[in-house]
């Protein structure tokens, strides 16, 4: 696999970007759509979705929807790194999706508020499901 090298002023264009369910480009993006159009501008390519269907009900099984996504294209690491993958729950069965800029930073979408980049710690560790690291 290789990368191309975005160094973190070229991260400042991914922040910003409206949150749009099923976006995935700069007019707007949600998790799962930000994390594929960072990690495919550096050259690595992740499916953009899990082809089921998403409906106002998705919420309700996002979090093993993830899990079983991304066991199937990585492995599950403790200490993450830049280009992981990071799950957060987030209420009820609910999760969350972003991808590591470094070991403690987190570049997500989190809400209509936009993506952006943030510190890991400040969403708990009991928070985090997991770090995946792409094969």
């Amino acid at each position: 696999m290789t990368t191309k090298n975005i160094n973190k002023s070229n991260v400042s264009r991914y922040i910003g970007i409206t949150y749009k369910l099923n976006g995935r480009d700069f007019s707007g993006t949600d998790c799962l759509g930000l994390v594929w159009l960072y990690l495919r501008d550096q050259g690595i390519s992740i499916p953009d979705g899990d082809e089921l269907p998403i409906d106002e009900n998705w919420q309700d099984s996002a979090e093993s929807r993830f899990i079983k996504g991304l066991d199937a294209i990585a492995q599950r690491v403790e200490a993450p790194q830049k280009n992981d993958i990071v799950l957060i729950h987030c209420f009820r069965q609910s999760a969350h999706i972003g991808v590591m800029l470094d070991s403690q930073t987190i570049l997500h979408s989190p809400d209509e508020s936009g993506s952006q980049r943030n510190l890991l710690s400040n969403y708990g560790k009991h928070r985090v499901l997991g770090f995946w690291r792409l094969r």
